[in-house]
């Protein structure tokens, strides 16, 4: 069949439009189908579906039948078409693009690279496909568009956490409180305490919450998991506070920031012990972490109402310089954090969900919940610990210049054990732990029985006992010498040190009064089988060799070991 020019084919169009429109309207029956259908070139069936479509569209450009065949922006983008409009926007991704010029960029690209122009997607197809490549990687296109300010603004929910069930993911994190607490019981010296907290993603419930005098360490990775690892409500009793606080257990995914104590050696090995994968966060984007940092800000607002408090507006720390006078020790400030966690617990903040501790309650019955309940809490503390290698010897062990000694190590020695792995908790270094058939066995301290027990302090101690044993040196080794330059005077002048005399000074030559201009030389008293002492001109006679003293002999010049 001849191809028709298009206003023949327009033509034809119509001609079939008004026939159908008889059709619709009755004026030809179905009788008449087949001489419609010959008279106009085409099938019977073609002519039933233009009536049909008529019936539908009234209208002839409603009605009029799109051309048969691919069409552009109809069909799947190649992915070779697909990777070439990502370079192109990931080249450009500085600036908002230009869904047109783009169009005309990659309509010249693609036809140099051979693609046919039906291959080629349409500009509403290219504005789709370029959204969607920018909402695959939000936060780098809002980094190169706003910067590192404006990626924050524009993509706050950017990396969020999704689950399904409690205990899924937990975030760990510290912070500095902004209050100063007194240090150890010591009026006269007060530090800034630091919070630890540990927050269920899914029900956004605080499972653990405590604070410390020491900054962050393993020390406090290790009591956060095993806190959060057991119900809490008997330390609430302790520190008298009315309440249940059963949420614990131990996670699946342990997200975490940067932090060096929340990636160090201890916590990986006690994650890889109990089943649990470490998550580091990406650094410098506390966006990512959004529920710790809401609860932080929500615990900040209530210990801007403390006493004591330092406060973390600019103007207020320039007027008190950020040292406030303390107000309450350690125990009083750790009763007051648990208050404002037990707070953040059981209110929603006139928000649409349940308390935080309500979810958990409805959700706890679950078995994967159940699963994660350690059955000793106790050795999650310390799979969490820090850990040195040391050796065993006949005193035991010996850590921090202190000496452990048990019966345990004994059987170990017995066995030719030679070292052993101990794990040691910073705030009371009375005893350590080593691991025995899969559990841990405590290790007591037996000398010095006298030595701090907190770990800081231990190593102050023995830096002061090493300082003070100096010093003895020290002053010895002095005396000594004074004691070596006297003889040195009394042999170079002759002088009887047996009688009892006014002694000579140390560094200084003999009294004056002691020396006669018409007295014989200090020569005429030495042996006679003794050869002159050569004098040195423009030195003293302490620079000069003695007759009793060797010849390489020389009074080293030391300075006393300060403070």
């Amino acid at each position: 069949m001849p191809k028709l020019s298009a206003a023949d084919r327009e033509s034809k169009l119509r001609t079939r439009f008004r026939v159908a429109l008889a059709f619709a309207q009755g004026d030809l029956s179905s009788c008449d189908y087949g001489e419609a259908a010959i008279a106009l070139g085409i099938s019977a069936k073609t002519v039933q579906r233009d009536i049909k479509r008529l019936l539908k569209a009234p209208t002839f450009e409603e009605w009029r039948p799109e051309k048969r065949g691919p069409r552009k922006g109809k069909r799947r983008t190649l992915p070779a078409v697909y990777a070439v409009i990502e370079e192109k926007v990931y080249a450009e991704a500085s600036k908002k693009l230009n869904v047109a010029k783009l169009g005309r960029d990659l309509d010249h690209i693609l036809h140099n690279q051979g693609f046919n122009s039906v291959d080629i997607p349409s500009l509403s197809t290219l504005e789709r496909i370029v959204e969607d490549i920018e909402a695959a990687d939000h936060s780098h296109f809002a980094l190169r568009r706003h910067g590192r300010k404006g990626r924050r603004e524009h993509s706050l929910q950017d990396g969020s956490l999704k689950t399904t069930r409690p205990l899924e993911v937990v975030c760990i994190d510290h912070t500095p409180l902004d209050h100063r607490t007194f240090s150890l019981g010591d009026e006269d010296v007060s530090i800034r305490p630091t919070a630890t907290a540990v927050i269920d993603v899914h029900t956004s419930v605080c499972l653990a919450a405590f604070v410390s005098l020491f900054p962050p360490s393993a020390t406090t990775v290790a009591l956060a998991m095993a806190l959060s690892a057991i119900p809490k409500t008997e330390i609430l009793q302790a520190y008298g506070l009315p309440g249940e606080w059963e949420a614990g257990g131990l996670a699946e995914t342990l997200y975490v920031d940067g932090a060096t104590e929340l990636n160090s050696e201890a916590v990986q090995w006690g994650c890889i012990e109990h089943n649990i994968v470490l998550r580091p966060a990406w650094p410098g984007l506390p966006e990512r972490r959004g529920l710790m940092e809401r609860f932080w800000g929500t615990l900040t607002s209530e210990i801007h109402n403390w006493e004591g408090t330092t406060l973390s507006n600019t103007e207020e720390l320039k007027r008190h310089g950020g040292q406030k006078p303390p107000a309450w020790n350690l125990e009083e400030v750790q009763r007051r954090f648990l208050i404002a966690a037990m707070e953040y617990n059981n209110e929603n903040y006139d928000g649409p969900k349940i308390p935080p501790i309500m979810q958990w309650r409805e959700l706890a019955s679950l078995a994967a919940v159940n699963r994660r309940i350690p059955r000793d809490p106790a050795k999650v503390f310390i799979d969490f610990l820090p850990y040195k290698t040391r050796e065993i010897t006949f005193e035991g062990i010996k850590f921090e210049n202190c000496f452990y000694r048990s019966g345990e190590l004994a059987k170990l020695r017995y066995e030719n054990v030679k070292s052993t792995t101990i794990r040691y908790d910073p705030r009371d270094v009375r005893q350590i732990w080593i691991e025995v058939e899969r559990s841990y066995v405590a290790i007591p301290r037996t000398y010095p029985k006298q030595a701090p027990s907190e770990l800081f302090a231990l190593r102050r101690w023995g830096k002061r006992r090493s300082q003070i044993a100096q010093e003895k040196k020290d002053s010895e080794l002095l005396r000594k010498l004074a004691a070596a330059k006297e003889r040195r005077w009394s042999a170079y002048f002759g002088l009887d040190t047996t009688r009892d005399e006014e002694p000579i000074p140390f560094g200084g030559g003999p009294p004056e009064r002691d020396h006669d201009p018409s007295a014989p030389s200090a020569l005429s008293f030495l042996p006679p089988e003794t050869p002159p002492i050569p004098q040195v001109p423009g030195k003293p006679p302490s620079d000069t060799l003695g007759p009793d003293l060797p010849p390489n002999f020389s009074i080293p010049s030391f300075k006393p070991r300060l403070k």
